[in-house]
C-alpha cells in the first residue's frame, strides 16, 4: 500500500498529513507511457513513437471534489499539480515517486465502486 497525495494550486483537499496538509488524498493513480519497439516492423530495432496515456486518480468525495468537477465542465486548466506517492505511513523523505504537472486539464469526473 502507498500514501498518494495530489497538490492542485487553488485547490485545496482534506489532508491532515504533516508534510502533505490540505492536500488531495487519493486512493489510486494511473499513467501509462509505452514505447513500442519497430523490430517487428523490419525497420532495424530502433524505436517507435512514444505514446503517453492520461494520468487519472481515484478519490474519495472531499472538499475538492466540486472544484475538480468545475474544471471539467468549464475545461478550465489547473496551472500546476504535483502527485506523489509513498510508502504507507512513510517518513517524509521516503516519497518515491513525485511527478509535477504543469496546464493540466482535468477530464473526467466519475464516483469509483464502493
Amino acid at each position: 500500500m502507498a500514501d498518494i497525495f495530489l497538490k492542485i494550486v487553488g485547490l485545496d483537499g482534506e489532508s491532515q498529513d504533516a508534510t502533505h496538509r490540505g492536500e488531495i488524498e487519493l486512493d489510486s493513480w494511473r499513467w501509462k507511457i509505452a514505447q513500442q519497439s519497430s523490430m517487428l516492423s523490419g525497420s532495424g530495432g530502433g524505436s517507435a513513437k512514444a505514446t503517453v496515456s492520461d494520468l487519472s486518480f481515484v478519490h474519495s468525495i472531499d472538499r475538492a471534489s466540486p472544484n475538480l468537477m468545475r474544471y471539467c465542465l468549464t475545461g478550465r486548466r489547473i496551472p500546476e499539480a504535483i502527485l506523489t506517492t509513498r510508502k504507507a505511513g512513510g517518513m517524509p523523505l521516503e516519497e518515491p515517486v513525485r511527478i509535477f504537472v504543469g496546464e493540466a486539464v482535468k477530464g473526467i469526473v466519475s464516483r469509483a465502486p464502493a
